[in-house]
């Protein structure tokens, strides 16, 4: 039997889903993650990349933090981050204040991508947190999950493929009834084995493409 070829596969997975939340906790390997999927020839978005190119002089979020909180949050090239993380740290009305700014700026990237039409991995970390204000973007989502990090099966769930999470508050628009859970379509986990992980890619891409 002939192999599957890439075009063949992206399609695949495209009838199920057009675009993908890979989320996770720092040190999760989120990164390592999207680096395997680029190099299989996935198309991808990152949205923490996405905050510091907006962040630049003139552009978008640039222009937020300064009519936001002022201009001594911003420089000549940038905003300041620095003194943006004293703030926020000391402050938790305008941590608010800054969270609710950036997820409206990647909701609305992340919706023009939605337009495309087009399969394309998105690793939004801050999905865990705000997954009711995100949840309307994905078909799907990825946790990636360090071994023994944060994640555990459901045993009561009622679909295979879903997973939940259970150690810190987060975000609950599936299940009202139970605070701290975050439900996932598929969990990746990372081992702390490179060739391992790659192998769990490829095990998710096989789920996505049901």
């Amino acid at each position: 039997m002939p192999k599957m070829s890439e075009n063949k596969k992206v399609e695949a997975i495209k009838a199920s889903s057009q675009l993908v939340c890979i989320t996770g906790f720092m040190g999760s390997g989120k990164s390592q993650v999207m680096t395997f999927l680029q190099e299989m020839g996935y198309k991808i978005f990152l949205a923490d990349e996405y905050v510091h190119q907006i962040y630049q002089k003139n552009e978008v979020g640039y222009e937020t933090i300064k009519n936001n909180f002022g201009t001594e949050f911003v420089n000549d090239n940038e905003v300041d981050r620095n003194k943006l993380k004293e703030l926020i740290l000391s402050d938790v009305a305008q941590k608010k204040l800054l969270e609710k700014l950036l997820n409206k700026l990647i909701y609305q990237k992340i919706n023009e991508l939605k337009r495309t039409n087009q399969l394309i991995f998105v690793e939004l970390a801050t999905y865990l947190f705000f997954e009711s204000y995100f949840a309307d973007l994905f078909g799907k989502v990825i946790v990636v999950d360090a071994k023994n990090q944060n994640f555990k099966k459901n045993e009561f769930k009622k679909f295979s493929s879903i997973q939940k999470f259970l150690t810190k508050t987060v975000g609950n628009s599936k299940n009202a009834t139970h605070n701290g859970v975050f439900w996932a379509d598929y969990i990746v986990e990372n081992v702390g084995s490179l060739v391992e992980l790659k192998g769990a890619v490829k095990k998710m891409l096989a789920f996505l493409k049901g």
